[in-house]
């Protein structure tokens, strides 16, 4: 997905997937850039956070609009451990316990792809991409953050907010690629 060109679909550009270094690469709403600020203050020496050490009720703020993903031990596949209500209200549709890849739309392997690069980097990913529900044009902002597994095997968690804003009418700009490092 990195560096790839924007591409233009039926009036929409192609979706945007970036891994994420600093809070000023998020675009869209402001309560991504804070639950970044949030992971990255929890972590220790650079070590990705586990569940543990963030605390569950400074994510108030968020809550509806959270998922917990983990992968699947059968597959390269991943599971939705839980799937927030706001995002299920949008979605019409409940996935907790279900597959990331069975969401009831178009771009659930873009999702998935997403969640893939965020594992192979061990970094944030920041994705965002035009859909429709229901003739309701909206558009989906979505920052992957990495948990340190709880078994210590390696396989990761994924703590996820998603949050959609309709009515969007414009094209997205920018294409999928990583920003440029900080300095």
């Amino acid at each position: 997905m990195a560096n790839q060109p924007a591409s233009r679909c039926d009036g929409k550009i192609a979706p945007l997937c970036r891994v994420v270094r600093q809070a000023g690469d998020l675009t869209g709403p402001t309560a991504l850039q804070d639950l970044y600020e949030l992971w990255s203050a929890s972590r220790r020496d650079g070590a990705l956070p586990g569940r543990s050490e963030i605390d569950v009720f400074s994510l108030r703020p968020w809550l509806g609009y959270l998922n917990l993903v983990e992968p699947t031990e059968e597959d390269d596949g991943f599971r939705y451990r839980l799937f927030g209500s706001e995002i299920a209200g949008t979605l019409l549709c409940e996935m907790t316990a279900s597959r990331v890849e069975d969401l009831p739309t178009s771009y659930a392997g873009f999702i998935v792809e997403s969640y893939r690069l965020a594992q192979r980097e061990r970094r944030p990913v920041f994705t965002c991409h035009d859909a429709d529900q229901q003739a309701r044009p909206y558009r989906w902002y979505r920052l992957i953050l990495p948990l340190a597994a709880p078994r210590g095997d390696g396989a990761l968690q994924f703590l996820t907010a998603a949050y959609p804003e309709f009515g969007v009418g414009e094209p997205m700009e920018g294409a999928c690629e990583d920003p440029p490092p900080s300095s």
